[in-house]
C-alpha cells in the first residue's frame, strides 16, 4: 500500500498537482494550499496553477474541460464560479462527479497526503486494481497510516542524517519492523520520503525491489512544514503493498 500508508505498493513523490474542485476563501484553506505549493515547489520546481472563472451557467463548460483534461496534467486548478451571495454553491458536489476521486475524499485525506495529484496517481496506479472505490481505498490506508509510528528525524543530528540513520530511526519507532522493509527515497541529495513495504495481507515484508538510498548516503531534511514525500520533513513515511 502507498501512504504516502495506502494500500498501495509504490507511491509517487510529493508533488502538488492536477486538483480539481471548487475553492473557499477561508484562512485555513489558504494556508494548506499555500503550504502544499510551497512544498511542491521545493521539491519539483515550480507548477502552474490555473485559475477557471465561470458564471452560474458554466457547468457544461466546466464538465466538457474536466473530462478531457488528463489527471497527470501537473497543474492545479482552482474553479471561481460567479453566483449570487444568497446563493449556497453545490459546485463542489457536481464537479466531483468528473473527477477521478470525489473531492470530499480528497479533502478528507489531505493531511495524510497533501497532494490531489497524488492522490490521483496513488488511485490510478494502486487502488484501481484492488477496491471497488476511491473511498475505500483511502480509508485502508488511513487505517496504516494511522498505526505508523512516525519518527521525528530532526532529533537526528544533521552531521549523522544518513539513509541508514532514517531506516534505524523507524525501526525503533515500530519494533517487528523489518530493516530491509524501509525504502528511502531521495531527491538531489535531499530526503523525500521512507516507503514501507507490506504483502497483500498487510504483513511488514522486505520490499522486493531495493530499498533505495544506500545506508551511508549523507541526506539533507527539509524545515519542519514543508511537505516532502506526503508529511512533514520531520516525519516523513509512507506504507506500500507489494504485489
Amino acid at each position: 500500500m502507498s501512504q504516502r500508508t495506502h494500500k498501495p505498493q509504490q507511491a509517487a513523490s510529493a508533488d502538488a498537482g492536477t486538483a480539481t474542485g471548487t475553492a473557499k476563501q477561508t484562512s485555513t484553506g489558504t494556508s494548506a494550499a499555500v503550504a502544499t505549493l510551497r512544498a511542491a515547489e521545493a521539491v519539483r520546481g515550480p507548477f502552474p496553477v490555473i485559475g477557471l472563472g465561470a458564471s452560474a451557467g458554466g457547468l457544461i463548460a466546466l464538465r466538457a474541460f474536466l473530462e478531457h483534461m488528463p489527471a497527470s496534467s501537473g497543474m492545479a486548478f482552482v474553479v471561481i464560479q460567479h453566483l449570487s451571495s444568497d446563493f449556497e454553491s453545490i459546485t463542489d458536489a457536481l464537479l466531483a462527479r468528473w473527477t477521478a476521486i470525489p473531492i470530499e475524499t480528497a479533502r478528507k485525506h489531505f493531511c495524510m497526503i497533501p497532494s490531489p495529484s497524488l492522490q490521483q496517481h496513488e488511485w490510478a496506479a494502486h487502488g484501481t486494481c484492488g477496491w471497488d472505490s476511491p473511498e475505500a481505498y483511502f480509508d485502508q490506508s488511513a487505517r496504516m497510516w494511522n498505526a505508523l509510528n512516525k519518527p521525528d528525524l530532526e532529533a537526528i543530528p544533521a552531521r549523522r542524517l544518513t539513509a541508514g540513520a532514517i531506516r534505524d530511526a523507524f525501526v525503533a519507532a515500530n519494533p517487528g519492523c523489518p530493516r530491509d522493509g524501509i525504502f528511502i527515497a531521495t531527491t538531489d541529495g535531499w530526503f523525500r520520503e521512507a516507503r514501507l513495504c507490506y504483502s497483500k495481507d498487510y504483513r511488514a515484508m522486505r520490499c522486493p525491489r531495493g530499498l533505495g538510498a544506500s545506508d551511508h548516503e549523507r541526506l539533507k531534511l527539509a524545515p519542519r512544514g514543508v511537505v516532502s514525500g506526503g508529511v512533514s520533513g520531520s516525519e516523513s513515511g509512507r506504507a506500500q503493498t507489494a504485489g
